[in-house]
């Protein structure tokens, strides 16, 4: 099992479109000193949506419950699709806390801000947003059906969704403009980067001096970042393999 200072992952959206084969494998194969879930680690929309609550997200939440209790420390900061977290805002207990927005210090003396980064988005909080994540989860259906047929062949895992929305020339100048508030945000808060999810587009890059980093998400990109002991920061994306 690889053990990392810190682990961000987002987007995990366990209960709704989570990829929970992906996502069990990298829970059980990796851990860390403290865990940040970096906004939506539980589909919440999607689960009122469908009023169940699947085995398989049960799973991932024992996973999760079973490393705190053997000491590795969970920060949950809410995000759109599960905002009713924000109601407990500083709740702990035992090793898990919820905040909704976090300083995190690397081990080389980097601050960061954690925050999911749906404040900016203007469209969330009405109903074009969710209409947007109904046909969300229909490309992730069909994205499903897609990777078992690739599966069976030996094809590796694929994001049609992923391809569907760099494709789209609004969601392209959406995740730009995206990218751009939140390092002002780091900046004014005097922080060297910020680390976010939302957009559920992976990236660790250099924005005005700052560093702008996205964990993705578990849905299509399979991602999350990680700190190592030296306090660099890495983006990993989960394979099979």
């Amino acid at each position: 099992m690889a053990h990392y200072r810190s682990i961000f992952i987002s987007d995990m959206h366990v209960g709704g479109a989570c990829n929970y084969t992906a996502l069990r494998a990298f829970l059980r194969n990796n851990d860390a000193d403290t865990w940040y879930i970096v906004g939506d680690g539980f589909g919440l929309w999607e689960v009122r949506r469908s009023k169940q609550w699947s085995p398989e997200a049960n799973i991932i939440v024992q996973k999760i419950l079973r490393k705190a209790r053997k000491g590795a420390k969970f920060i949950i900061i809410p995000g759109n699709h599960d905002e009713e977290l924000r109601l407990f805002e500083g709740f702990e207990i035992g090793n898990i806390q919820i905040l909704d927005k976090v300083v995190h210090t690397t081990a080389n003396g980097h601050k960061f801000l954690l925050i999911h980064g749906d404040v900016f988005d203007s469209v969330v909080g009405n109903k074009l947003a969710k209409i947007g994540s109904v046909l969300y989860d229909f490309l992730v259906v069909v994205n499903a059906v897609l990777n078992w047929f690739r599966k069976l062949f030996g094809m590796p895992f694929w994001s049609f969704s992923a391809v569907v929305k760099r494709s789209v020339k609004h969601a392209v100048a959406y995740i730009g403009d995206f990218e751009t508030l939140l390092i002002g945000l780091a900046e004014r808060e005097g922080m060297d980067g910020v680390i976010c999810g939302h957009d559920h587009t992976p990236a660790i890059k250099n924005i005005h001096g700052l560093q702008y980093i996205n964990c993705g998400d578990w849905v299509e990109s399979l991602s999350a970042v990680v700190e190592h002991d030296d306090g660099q920061l890495e983006l990993l994306f989960f394979t099979e393999h």
